[in-house]
């Protein structure tokens, strides 16, 4: 059981990035999610449990549930969040600037 342990550890600590559906993670990502038929869901909060979280990683991703017209992915940048609609994702228009929210 010790023996056991000690593999599950070592193995842990040795191990840079996750692959999910992939035996090869790409070696540039932590976590690398492969599906041919699947997607990825992030965490899905109102407007009170985003502002809830108290010192955002950078990076930190969630899908605010609103109108789903309104609809957003927002992320974490140096302490504030940044929303980017879904339709200006969808229409790659990046003359359009993201959105600061408090």
């Amino acid at each position: 059981m010790v023996a056991f342990a000690a593999t599950i550890a070592a193995t842990g600590y040795a191990q840079q990035n996750v692959g999910i559906g992939t035996t090869t993670p790409n070696a540039s990502a932590a976590l690398d999610v492969s599906s041919n038929n699947k997607g990825i869901l992030i965490p899905r909060l109102d407007s009170a449990q985003r502002v809830a979280i108290s010192n955002p990683a950078e990076g930190l991703m969630v899908y605010q549930k609103m109108a789903p017209r309104d609809s957003i992915i927002i992320t974490a940048l140096n302490g504030a969040w940044l929303a980017e609609t879904l339709q200006r994702a969808a229409a790659h228009r990046v003359e359009t600037p993201l959105i600061l929210l408090q």
